[in-house]
């Protein structure tokens, strides 16, 4: 039995189904790189195109005795030769390739030896080798502006750096790396560092030398190698090909006051990191948003460049802003400080996350970022954090082992809700405190790897007195723990406000560990304080007690927990409470209470709906408080919500629906209108000028479409806003005579930007009179099939009345769509997102007698199909349990300002029905 065990364990673990070792060993150990690549890109390069070749001289050393073989990294590429050669250059080993131990499954590449290596001594570890300028997005690949010349470019987190260079592929083993990269003539080639020289090879070829890096982690090794344009000084360079290299004055203006801002926060300037050179290059092809490769940092080019007119509104440049912020942050913030290993990548990206917001509100505060937080990062972040699909910001570092594993760690929850639990750290610390800490942590860890604990040790030191709290038992929570929780407070017999707390979850049923409970900070004020600013905790709630009192309900007319929403938990009042916030809402300036905290209730009261522990005419007779509602952070989480309760509406639900939309936003509609050249708006003005008219056209608003054709042919002869472009198309072709629409697609065959052909079909597909005419055109060759299903999505998506129309129209000659498509999984995708929006049982009837009839076409996509007739059963059930009392609430309200408005217009006639009734 016992060989039978160990044969099983054998087998399983050759095979990697599990017990596979992914870690090196560390008892070798890098300290420098030196790399040369010469690329092939051109046709002319025959049978070599898209390859490239590569040498590596690996200094390294023993740090254990008896070493008997080296183990690193590679994949992707052919070892052609391996040498060992001692520190003074003398050969130690040739080893055949045929002796090389390479594992698939880790990409482990194991180098034997004749004889140990000696303790601490230098050895230069030599590799000759080819690999590959891939066609996808990952590792060296290449892009192309035209389709015919080519550029190589790279991208080596998480584990790629093994694809361009044999190397020990860990974030902790840090090493400095030098560069030659031999090109064509024409070509330019850019590494990290600084160019030191060129020299001129045979047959028009150049090589580049360049200076040797700080010690870094592998992943940020870049080069990229093609036509591109230069700008800027010794110090910093825009890198950009050259159909977009005059469109980046803005991200110019706004990485360099990036660049002074952290090093005036940080204290440490960048040049003193080790690398005094900042380049930031663009490309068209790019997995991100952008890459913090140490001194040559990568982005999408329309992270970089404006088209004037097209991609140069408000929206485009927060953009900008915040990424360039982000990645810059990095260089103190995972490249001069790095984790050590992937199971805390959160001390990179909550970070650059954070200071995106915070730090870019200090030099961009039009954009007020500091409040969007809350909505884009926080209330983001909640749904995936009360889901079984969420993890701690610090997982153990034996569970994160696999490349699917470390693929795990780059999750929303590592970047947003990292950064909110970073923004609470520092409220809760005070921003002075929070600062020296995170100073002090930057200087000490300089060039080195860093756990949680480095970290907190300074937190530690400099948080403030009078905090009753046990610190490690605090960080361990947020950090360690999953998931977040909701306090519910209530009011007691005795006059005292009671607090208890559970942690939050969608699904209480979804297998999450429902019993952890958190240590939270406290915050509020009421009616008598109104001290929205003070942000310091009156109190922490301990995870060991069941229930807190405190205070007098019977003195405050209202109370609020949670200010600013600066901590990471929801909040839920009890009836008495909930309706004295109703009438704080509802009375003159809202009562004073700050927008974020209308906000997070806003989320709150939604999202209890949403799993049904609040009904629905309760929240929205709170929600009636909108009417007087005119600022953006509120609306933002509304307009959320509005959407998944639209999606589950029937046609004649929608109606009474759309009554409670005209009248709740007719204030905030009349205050900003069509008047998008406003100079008084603000940023936010704008972004919630999209919404609200968005919303009003969709659901007919007279006025609203009256006004979006007018404006729309006025526009004709001048040009929109870039922010106000998507808004108006779509709103004035939804109900627009086949004029409009056809000035669209006039617009769209005419356009050479993607971006702006991307936005002119998506306004297309909001006509509701003209659906068979653009279901027609989205299948011809005017739209390339990368488009096809998006465009298909957004004919029904944005129009209720399309969603039934467009599925018959797919359905019935599904063969001819699945032959444009070129498979029958996209095309059962397409339904899938169709039958998303289904919300009747005539409409599931359809889906299920179509996969009857039609589902043998399909093959194993099929399944598709299938759990879209599973989603829609959920979603009619949920429509059933929690919308009844919504419309029994609306047609309650509906009747009431019915007979409000019989009394105002003919209230002669208002009396006698009124006596009748009585």
């Amino acid at each position: 039995m016992l060989l039978i065990c160990s044969l099983l364990f054998a087998l399983l673990s050759s095979s990697g189904s599990w017990a596979q070792e992914y870690r090196l060993s560390k008892d070798v150990i890098p300290s420098s790189y030196d790399i040369a690549i010469k690329p092939y890109l051109r046709t002319t390069d025959g049978p070599k195109l898209f390859t490239f070749d590569g040498e590596v001289n690996i200094t390294l050393q023993a740090v254990v005795e008896n070493v008997k073989s080296i183990t690193l990294h590679k994949d992707y590429i052919e070892i052609l030769d391996t040498i060992l050669y001692d520190g003074e250059g003398k050969l130690v080993q040739r080893i055949a390739t045929a002796e090389l131990i390479y594992e698939t499954a880790t990409d482990k590449l194991t180098v034997p030896l004749q004889s140990p290596l000696a303790l601490k001594a230098n050895y230069n570890l030599y590799f000759n080798y080819t690999g590959q300028i891939r066609s996808g997005l990952a590792g060296v690949f290449r892009g192309s502006y035209d389709g015919v010349n080519w550029y190589a470019i790279t991208q080596l987190q998480r584990i790629d750096a093994r694809t361009a260079f044999p190397c020990f592929d860990e974030p902790q083993l840090k090493a400095k790396f030098r560069m030659r990269i031999t090109r064509p003539k024409e070509y330019l080639s850019f590494f990290n560092t600084r160019l030191l020289s060129t020299t001129i090879e045979s047959d028009g070829w150049y090589t580049d030398h360049f200076d040797e890096t700080p010690p870094m982690s592998t992943y940020l090794a870049a080069f990229i190698i093609g036509d591109f344009n230069v700008q800027g000084d010794n110090d910093f360079k825009m890198i950009m090909h050259s159909k977009v290299s005059n469109k980046t004055q803005y991200s110019h203006e706004v990485a360099l006051k990036t660049m002074a801002a952290y090093d005036v926060y940080t204290q440490i300037p960048y040049k003193s990191l080790g690398n005094t050179l900042m380049q930031k290059a663009g490309s068209v092809r790019f997995p991100h948003n952008g890459m913090e490769n140490w001194g040559l940092v990568i982005y999408l080019d329309t992270v970089l460049s404006h088209e004037p007119g097209y991609t140069d509104g408000w929206s485009n440049k927060e953009y900008t802003v915040t990424i360039l912020v982000h990645e810059t942050a990095h260089m103190w913030f995972g490249n001069s400080v790095t984790f050590k290993w992937w199971s805390y990548f959160w001390l990179n990206e909550a970070f650059a996350r954070y200071y995106q917001y915070f730090l870019a509100n200090q030099i961009y505060p039009e954009f007020e970022l500091d409040k969007q937080f809350v909505v884009n990062q926080i209330h983001l972040i909640f749904a995936t954090d009360a889901t079984n699909s969420t993890q701690p910001l610090t997982s153990p570092e034996a569970s994160i082992n696999s490349p699917s594993q470390v693929a795990y760690k780059f999750s929303g929850i590592t970047y947003a809700k990292g950064a909110a639990i970073v923004r609470m750290i520092c409220n809760l610390m005070g921003k002075n405190n929070f600062d020296t800490a995170i100073r002090e942590y930057l200087k000490e860890n300089h060039l080195k790897s860093t756990e949680p604990e480095d970290l907190f040790v300074h937190w530690k030191r400099h948080w403030p007195a009078g905090h009753e709290v046990d610190l490690n038992q605090f960080l361990s929570d947020w950090t360690e723990q999953p998931g977040f929780p909701m306090i519910s407070i209530f009011t007691t017999k005795e006059g005292r406000y009671s607090l208890q707390q559970k942690r939050f979850l969608l699904d209480a049923q979804d297998g999450s560990d429902s019993t952890l409970k958190y240590t939270i900070p406290i915050t509020y004020t009421n009616d008598r304080e109104r001290n929205f600013e003070d942000l310091t905790p009156r109190f922490y709630f301990n995870k060991s007690m069941n229930q807190l009192q405190f205070g007098n309900s019977r003195a405050d007319e209202w109370i609020i927990l949670n200010l600013q929403q600066s901590n990471f938990h929801r909040v839920f009042y009890d009836e008495i409470l909930l309706e004295r916030l109703r009438k704080a809402f509802r009375a003159a300036n809202r009562s004073g209470i700050h927008q974020i905290n209308r906000a997070h209730l806003v989320d709150d009261l939604f999202t209890y709906g949403r799993i049904g522990i609040l009904g629905y005419d309760v929240i929205f007779e709170f929600m009636e408080y909108l009417a007087d509602e005119i600022e953006y952070l509120p609306w933002n989480p509304a307009f959320k919500a509005f959407e998944t309760i639209s999606q589950r509406l029937t046609l004649a639900q929608h109606e009474k629906f759309g009554e409670f939309l005209f009248d709740i936003m007719d204030k905030v509609y009349k205050k900003l209108g069509f008047n998008f050249n406003s100079k008084s708006d603000t940023v936010l003005d704008i972004y919630n000028r999209n919404k609200v008219i968005g919303w009003l056209c969709k659901y007919h608003h007279q006025d609203c479409n009256e006004e979006a054709q007018r404006e729309f042919q006025f526009s004709l002869s001048s040009q929109v806003p870039a922010d106000f472009q998507e808004t108006l198309y779509c709103s004035a072709c939804r109900d627009g005579s086949f004029d409009f629409y056809y000035s669209l697609s006039t617009m769209y065959k005419g356009q050479q930007l993607p971006s702006q052909k991307e936005k002119l079909l998506r306004s297309m597909g909001c006509t509701r009179h003209f659906v068979a005419y653009h279901y027609a055109f989205i299948l011809s060759n005017e739209v390339p099939l990368d488009s096809k299903s998006s465009a298909i999505n957004s004919l029904y998506s944005q129009t209720p009345e399309n969603v039934e129309p467009v599925y018959l129209m797919v359905t019935e000659k599904v063969e001819v769509l699945a032959d444009i498509l070129g498979s029958w999984s996209s095309t059962a995708s397409v339904i899938s997102g169709i039958a998303n929006y289904f919300t009747t049982q005539h409409q599931l009837d359809m889906l299920k007698e179509f996969i009857e009839t039609k589902g043998h076409l399909f093959g194993t996509s099929v399944s598709t199909l299938e759990n879209a007739v599973t989603a829609v059963e959920k979603n009619l059930l949920w429509s059933e349990r929690h919308l009844g009392k919504l419309f029994q609430y609306l047609d309650q309200r509906n009747g009431a300002i019915s007979l409000s408005g019989i009394i105002i217009v003919m209230p002669h006639l208002a009396m006698v029905v009124l006596k009748l009734l009585w």
